[in-house]
């Protein structure tokens, strides 16, 4: 009795992973578009640094003038904030776009790697002893007096002969965050250029 049974099961259990198979594929297809969502998200997100957080080649934070998004001014940027973290997301940011470069090919993400690159050069150039700054920006920037708010440890400068402020008292986890997106960058960008830039001086 145990065998016969065994032999009718062995039909069940035949049909269960055909039906299991054919759920499994519906599960997939299902997927499919939460996938290209979040495909289309990081793009968004990518696009929305590049213009909103990035306006001398690092990561800042703006300040907009409405918190409220049904306001007029709720995109327009009054000011900048967390400069004291931005060599840090400066560096996690190339390394997402090395990431996504490696993986797509993308001459937008190249593109965003090579301006992160410059970015980060300029954090190193700054502080005139290729001590990393934790951010800088241009005296004449309409942002500058508020940079200045964001603690002890502001000096003056020239980068590219423009005079800049940038901010000093670099912690390691700075240096690790930039470390991070250079090795990533190394790792996974084999542009000739990029990796001239990434080789040790």
């Amino acid at each position: 009795m145990y065998y016969k049974e065994t032999s009718q099961g062995g039909l069940v259990f035949r049909s269960y992973r055909l039906v299991r198979l054919v759920l499994m594929a519906v599960a997939l297809l299902a997927a499919l578009p939460a996938v290209q969502a979040s495909e289309l998200e990081a793009l968004a997100i990518s696009d929305n640094i590049q213009q909103l957080h990035m306006p001398y080649g690092t990561i800042l934070d703006p300040v907009f003038a409405s918190s409220d998004p049904s306001s007029p001014d709720y995109r327009q940027i009054v000011s900048y904030a967390r400069c004291a973290d931005s060599a840090i997301w400066t560096g996690h940011y190339l390394a997402a776009e090395a990431f996504r470069y490696k993986v797509t090919q993308s001459p937008e993400a190249l593109s965003h790697v090579r301006r992160t690159l410059l970015g980060i050069r300029g954090l190193l150039d700054v502080t005139g002893t290729d001590v990393l700054a934790r951010c800088f920006i241009p005296v004449d920037s309409p942002f500058a007096s508020a940079i200045q708010q964001e603690g002890p440890g502001i000096y003056s400068n020239t980068l590219e002969d423009q005079a800049c402020l940038w901010l000093g008292n670099t912690t390691r986890d700075q240096y690790s965050g930039v470390m991070f997106g250079l090795s990533v960058a190394y790792d996974m960008v084999d542009e000739p250029d990029v990796q001239d830039k990434l080789e040790p001086t």
